[in-house]
C-alpha cells in the first residue's frame, strides 16, 4: 500500500519552492514526497528506485498542477525557448508502479565472462553522484554500488536501467524556428522543482495581498487551506 498522500498547503509549497533553490533536483524530489506523505521517512524514499520516486512526483504534480506538463526547452543550435507538452501517462506513468511493499528486482548480468547480479539504481545512488565533484568520482561510486568493476560500469548501468523503465526517458522534439532536431530528458525532478519555486512566488504575493487588506500575521495566512486563501483573495478583488 502506498502511503497517504495529500495536497501541499501554503506553507510546504513555500518552503519547498525556496529549498529548490538550495538543493539538487535528487534531493529536492526526496523533501518533496516526505512533506507530501507524512508516513515516508527520508530512508525510505532513498532507497526507492530512480522511477519510483518520477513516478511518485508525476503523482503530486498531476494533484497540484494538472497532468499534462509545460516544459520549455532551449534548442541547442539557435538558442531559442520553444514549448513542449508532456503528458507522462503516455510514457507509462500511473498508479500501478506506487505499491511501496514491492521488492527491487534484480538480474544477473554476464560482463567480460563474469556474472554480477545488478540491481537498478537507487534515489540515494543519483544523490551521492550529484554531490560528486568530477565524473570519475561518480564512476567510483558507481561501480561499487552496482559491486562491479569500473571497466564493467557502462554495462552493468545499461542493465540497470532496463529494470527500471520510468527512468531515463528522452523525448525526441524539434525546434520550431530553426527545425533542429534534439532530444529532451523527461526529469520530472527538475521540472517540478522549478513548477514549485514559480508557485510559491504567488503564494508569498497572495500572502501578502491578504496581510495588506486583514492584518493578519503571515503564519496565519499559510496555515489556512488553499481554497480559504483564495477566497478572501476573491473577496479583496470585489
Amino acid at each position: 500500500m502506498s502511503a497517504r498522500q495529500g495536497l501541499l498547503g501554503g506553507a510546504a509549497i513555500l518552503d519547498l519552492g525556496e529549498v529548490s533553490r538550495r538543493v539538487s533536483p535528487a534531493d529536492w524530489g526526496v523533501r518533496a514526497i516526505c512533506r507530501s506523505s507524512p508516513g515516508l521517512s527520508r530512508d525510505q524514499v532513498e532507497a526507492w528506485p530512480l522511477g519510483k520516486l518520477d513516478n511518485a512526483l508525476v503523482a503530486l504534480r498531476q494533484r497540484h498542477f494538472g497532468s499534462v506538463w509545460h516544459c520549455a526547452p532551449t534548442c541547442g543550435e539557435c538558442g531559442g525557448v520553444y514549448e513542449l507538452n508532456l503528458d507522462p501517462a503516455e510514457m507509462g506513468f500511473g498508479p500501478e508502479h506506487a505499491d511501496d511493499t514491492q521488492a527491487i528486482e534484480t538480474h544477473e548480468a554476464t560482463i567480460d565472462g563474469a556474472s554480477y547480479a545488478i540491481r537498478p539504481l537507487i534515489v540515494h545512488d543519483l544523490i551521492a553522484i550529484e554531490r560528486c565533484s568530477e565524473p570519475e568520482h561518480a564512476r567510483t561510486y558507481l561501480a561499487s554500488a552496482l559491486d562491479v568493476p569500473e571497466t564493467a560500469l557502462d554495462e552493468a548501468l545499461e542493465s540497470a536501467a532496463e529494470l527500471d523503465p520510468l527512468t531515463n526517458i528522452w523525448i525526441a522534439t524539434e525546434c520550431p524556428d530553426c527545425g533542429a532536431e534534439q532530444s529532451v530528458l523527461f526529469d520530472p525532478a527538475r521540472f517540478l522543482a522549478e513548477e514549485m519555486a514559480r508557485a510559491s512566488d504567488q503564494v508569498l504575493s497572495e500572502v501578502a495581498e491578504i496581510a495588506l487588506a486583514y492584518h493578519w500575521s503571515e503564519d496565519a495566512i499559510l496555515a489556512m487551506p488553499n481554497e480559504r486563501r483564495r477566497y478572501y483573495l476573491g473577496r479583496i478583488a470585489q
